[in-house]
């Protein structure tokens, strides 16, 4: 049996001055805070930084052994079977130490991905309530409406949120230390020059992984945050009764959606019919489901 939402309520005053209107009460904006997004970020980054410096560390140290200096001793034109057996060795080595800095990291951020979720989707949870109370306070015309009562729903999407980003985490540390590996022993096998020339091969290969990760480890804090927020807020708001929404475009983005921009921004929905967000798919959700997307709601009710 589907569930039923509660009625908005609003003061006796509020809803004599609606009377028989053709009006729309707008609240306030739900919207996640820039600055709590950003320190996600920032975490999630600082976290891959601490990964890359280390592997890059004892990848390097292993470069300084004599096993890596008697590799290959000669110039390229006069590599022997005995270089290759040497080049051999450094590879076996390289690989074993790989998988050790593999199990490390991944053990490392399994912690971190647990903790990150919790804290983010908390923070985020606590912001909806907040935002909802400022909302339901304009629309109601001042009603006391209490927002920070969780439903079982509101509780399940709680910890839906929170294994989906602890899993997405968790994937940043998997993937990176995966094409780290590759990447090192690719330039081992494929290398023919002196030992400095595959040290600098392996440091910028090291270097534009950490890169590329570290973006996104960026992209993946952000996005999670934006999502959980838009999740949680919206099933508070059918806790207390409100479906409708106008769906508003945040701006600053280099690359913003433009069906986001001219078709979807200034309309209003209803969080039980949802609108189409993604042309190419027809994919159907609210702001915040896209990825990357920074669009948010604002709470109305439509009388008439």
């Amino acid at each position: 049996m589907a569930k039923e939402y509660r009625k908005f309520t609003m003061t006796r005053k509020r809803s004599d001055w609606v009377g028989a209107r053709d009006t729309t009460l707008r609240g306030t904006p739900m919207r996640v805070n820039a600055a709590s997004a950003n320190r996600a970020a920032d975490e999630a980054q600082a976290m891959v930084r601490k990964m890359h410096l280390d592997i890059s560390s004892q990848v390097n140290n292993l470069f300084k052994t004599p096993t890596a200096k008697n590799s290959i001793v000669k110039a390229p034109g006069k590599i022997t079977t005995e270089n290759v057996a040497m080049d051999a060795s450094i590879a076996s080595q390289s690989r074993i130490l790989m998988n050790g800095l593999i199990a490390k990291w991944q053990k490392k951020f399994n912690l971190f991905g647990n903790d990150f979720a919790k804290k983010m989707v908390s923070t985020v949870d606590r912001q909806s309530s907040n935002d909802l109370k400022k909302a339901t306070d304009k629309l109601s015309g001042g009603l006391n409406i209490k927002t920070d009562s969780l439903s079982e729903r509101t509780r399940d999407i709680i910890l839906a949120s929170t294994d989906e980003s602890s899993s997405l985490i968790k994937t940043i540390a998997t993937d990176y230390t995966a094409e780290v590996k590759e990447a090192i022993s690719r330039s081992i096998s494929t290398n023919t020059g002196s030992l400095t020339s595959l040290k600098q091969t392996i440091n910028d290969a090291l270097q534009g992984k950490y890169k590329n990760h570290k973006n996104k480890a960026k992209n993946v804090a952000l996005s999670q945050t934006r999502n959980a927020y838009s999740n949680i807020a919206a099933s508070r708001m059918r806790d207390v009764g409100l479906d409708e929404y106008e769906w508003a475009h945040a701006g600053g983005s280099q690359k913003p959606n433009q069906y986001h921009v001219h078709e979807l921004t200034g309309n209003t929905y209803r969080l039980s019919d949802s609108p189409v967000i993604d042309q190419k798919t027809q994919t159907k959700g609210k702001p915040g489901d896209w990825f990357g997307c920074k669009c948010y709601m604002i709470p109305v009710i439509t009388f008439g």
